[in-house]
């Protein structure tokens, strides 16, 4: 009676220890998967930060452009008044 309580309680452990090992599988699977997606959506972000850096860069030259034009007009108006 013994020895069926123990091997029981063995066929009971080896069916934890592989449920056990099958989540953690699982679990190891979906951990790579959310590295890959966070590698991807880190470069994209680098990507878009760059892109809006140069964006940012236009902006400031087109401002400065508009208000040296603005400036020009202003004084030749002036001068032909």
């Amino acid at each position: 009676m013994q020895n069926t309580n123990i091997s029981k309680s063995l066929v009971d452990a080896k069916q934890t220890i592989q449920r056990l090992e099958s989540g953690t599988q699982r679990q190891s699977e979906r951990v790579s998967i959310l590295e890959r997606l966070n590698n991807t959506l880190e470069e994209e972000k680098r990507t878009m930060l760059t892109q809006l850096n140069k964006q940012l860069e236009k902006n400031q030259d087109l401002l400065v452009k508009t208000l040296e034009t603005k400036d020009v007009a202003l004084e030749d108006e002036r001068i032909f008044k």
